[in-house]
């Protein structure tokens, strides 16, 4: 599926679609009524606006992968992409990491980590990502215990860098 949104043909039909939503949005506003076209102008432009940034936002969205341990402080993360590593911009450590079971057959909850982010403490959690920037997440992703303990030592977190996320968050609130 990854595939077939990169071809050609998807990508010219998908500007095709952008056009024609833009041709529409603007015949509408030459004659503007807030009571008769709101509801129209406010639903297509949304749906312009969450295809505009998803079609442009795909080629700025980084996907990185850090693995951030107690001993030492992490700059640098993996991007498994362009195959080379990228600075952070911050530092990354591990502090603790947590696994809430069930009470009633001991089965895994939650996977959670404190993490020190330059010098602060955040926590890290499996379905709770914690906000970085206002265009960067980053989430837990797996974890590695040193042998022959239960004890985790390090941890792998995925940074995700969106800076079309919250236009593209827009464009759904419009829908």
């Amino acid at each position: 599926w990854s595939r077939f949104c990169t071809t050609w043909p998807f990508i010219l039909l998908l500007t095709l679609l952008l056009a024609h939503l833009a041709l529409v949005v603007i015949h509408r506003l030459r004659r503007f009524s807030l009571q008769r076209d709101g509801a129209f102008v406010l639903t297509h432009g949304g749906l312009w606006l969450v295809l505009f940034s998803g079609m442009v936002g795909a080629g700025d969205m980084r996907e990185l992968q850090a693995v951030v341990d107690t001993q030492q402080e992490t700059t640098f993360a993996l991007d498994r992409k362009r195959a080379r590593m990228v600075p952070l911009g911050y530092s990354l450590r591990l502090k603790e990491f947590v696994t809430e079971q069930n009470e009633a057959d001991g089965s895994p909850v939650q996977y959670a980590a404190t993490v020190w982010v330059d010098g602060k403490l955040q926590r890290v959690a499996v379905n709770a990502p914690l906000a970085v920037s206002w265009d960067e997440d980053i989430y837990l992703l797996n974890f590695d215990r040193s042998p022959g303990s239960l004890e985790v030592t390090s941890c792998l977190l995925q940074v995700v860098r969106q800076p079309w996320k919250h236009v593209t968050l827009a464009g759904i609130a419009l829908l």
